[in-house]
């Protein structure tokens, strides 16, 4: 299977066709009706958009409803607009990208500085490997599910790009330490 756009990606990871990852909803109608309470952060179905949100979450019902017609005001469509409970980023260990070489060996580009997303790590990253040091740097940093989680993605995805982080506290529906952000066709 390709994952041939983002929104596609989207539909899978809502049903938790990756693995571990952070609440979201699909738009404001959906983020009222869970009654969730907690902090929130902002991410688009758009390729490209300026709404990818980084910083301090937004609090407060009033406060993201703002920052949600302010998202509006950019241009975005409310269809969209996805609300995603934040990472805590306090909490970082570890984060990167893993995809298989050209003779199929595992390369990672990886980042242990906190505070970034996993998109400015991979612009700044701590390090570039393939083949044995890669595995080596997951397995030192990743608990033993987790990395076995990253390897069967990349096999049933080939040709594809796996972004990840983990933290030191299980985090996620699933409670475990490592959360997946996208894979993606490279």
């Amino acid at each position: 299977m390709i994952i041939s756009s983002k929104q596609f990606y989207y539909e899978l990871a809502e049903i938790y066709r990756f693995g571990n990852r952070f609440r979201t909803w699909d738009g404001v109608d959906a983020w009222l009706d869970s009654g969730y309470a907690g902090s929130i952060r902002f991410r688009s179905k758009v390729p490209g958009s300026k709404l990818f949100t980084t910083g301090k979450p937004y609090e407060g019902g009033q406060t993201i409803m703002r920052a949600y017609e302010a998202a509006l005001q950019l241009g975005e469509t409310p269809g969209n607009i996805i609300f995603c409970e934040p990472a805590p980023e306090e909490y970082l260990t570890f984060q990167g990208e893993v995809c298989e070489g050209q003779f199929g060996e595992l390369c990672l580009t990886w980042s242990t500085e906190p505070g970034i997303t996993n998109r400015e790590a991979m612009t700044r990253p701590t390090g570039k490997h393939s083949g044995l040091s890669a595995n080596i740097i997951a397995k030192h940093f990743l608990d033993l599910e987790d990395y076995e989680w990253l390897l069967a993605l990349l096999e049933q995805y080939p040709d594809h790009a796996v972004e990840f982080s983990a933290y030191s506290i299980p985090v996620g529906p699933f409670d475990a330490r490592m959360v997946v952000w996208e894979v993606r066709a490279f």
